[in-house]
């Protein structure tokens, strides 16, 4: 998948590729309100940034129309009955187990664990 990255970290962009995904362009904090007037919005975006960050830049976005991806890195774990919410990122070898039920714009990080009803 061709993807954006908003304010990508070294670890992101490497996971991505391992993961066979083509980085188109990568979007810094400094050209945000540039990207959002005149990037593509046909192509999904990753937010990279932690917490609070990361839940403000993805409603700025969402706001101007734009989609995006949910990621699961190839060496994460994640049940079959795990629900995964838009734009979530479940990061190297972390694990998600049954019946849990991850939001929209969250950050598994590596090697984390996330069980249900928690």
């Amino acid at each position: 998948m061709r993807l954006v990255i908003i304010g990508g970290f070294c670890e992101m962009v490497e996971m991505l590729r391992r993961a066979g995904h083509e980085i188109f362009r990568v979007v810094g904090a400094d050209e945000d309100e540039s990207y959002i007037r005149d990037g593509d919005k046909t192509i999904p975006i990753v937010v990279s940034p932690d917490g609070t960050l990361r839940r403000k830049v993805a409603e700025k976005y969402a706001a101007a129309g734009f989609k995006f991806a949910t990621i699961v890195a190839k060496t994460a774990d994640v049940s079959e009955s795990a629900a995964i919410g838009d734009g979530t990122v479940v990061a190297e070898h972390a694990v998600v187990t049954a019946e849990t039920k991850v939001g929209r714009f969250v950050k598994i990080n590596t090697a984390a664990t996330v069980t249900h009803e928690c």
